[in-house]
């Protein structure tokens, strides 16, 4: 009877473990959906406060996009998975925002190759990628070629030699990735480049 007992109580305490690490590896989930940095927003507020007054189309432009943003962010990105086309489009949206608000000359262009309209992606899981790239390396430009391929997917950043991303920069992006796709994803870093393959 004791045997049987000591069971019971051993198996009702994993249970509550495997709960436990449920609960806490959703609400890292959740802090890590990516959002875009609050510095950034308050950023884009800022200069669209600062241009209204001379001017106001490239101020309205700049709140239109920042509001196509924050749509994104509040409604799409509730969902578990969202289509890869969608994501694509919340880049795009990000880095013409940032090409309106940025302090220095920007360029930049986004080459997809393959279907995006039928893979499914977990929101906001490459923003933090882009972020990384256009806020901490002060970037002139950024050229970013996707292709998909069955259920990979293929990311190409390149944006000069003489930027490098070291193991601090890349830190917040690849606990994202170790948390969400530990086993389905590789990062690779170089002067100059920086290359992600993902299995959806």
């Amino acid at each position: 009877m004791s045997a049987v007992e000591l069971f019971r109580n051993w198996n009702q305490k994993k249970e509550e473990i495997l709960s436990l690490e449920h609960q806490f590896l959703e609400s890292e989930v959740n802090k890590l959906k990516g959002q875009v940095s609050p510095i950034f927003l308050s950023k884009a507020l800022q200069r669209a406060s600062a241009l209204a007054p001379t001017q106001p189309k490239t101020s309205s432009t700049i709140l239109m996009q920042l509001g196509q943003l924050l749509r994104y962010q509040l409604y799409d990105c509730d969902r578990e998975k969202v289509f890869l086309q969608s994501e694509i489009h919340f880049i795009s949206n990000f880095l013409n925002l940032y090409q309106l608000i940025s302090d220095r000359h920007f360029d930049y262009s986004l080459v997809i190759k393959g279907q995006t309209n039928q893979l499914l992606i977990t929101p906001l899981l490459l923003i933090v990628l882009v972020q990384t790239l256009v806020e901490k390396q002060a970037l002139s430009y950024l050229q970013i070629e996707m292709e998909t391929k069955d259920q990979t997917l293929n990311f190409d950043f390149a944006f000069g030699e003489k930027y490098n991303l070291n193991d601090n920069d890349l830190a917040d992006v690849k606990n994202k990735f170790d948390t969400l796709h530990s086993h389905a994803y590789q990062l690779k870093s170089q002067a100059g480049n920086l290359q992600l393959q993902l299995v959806l």
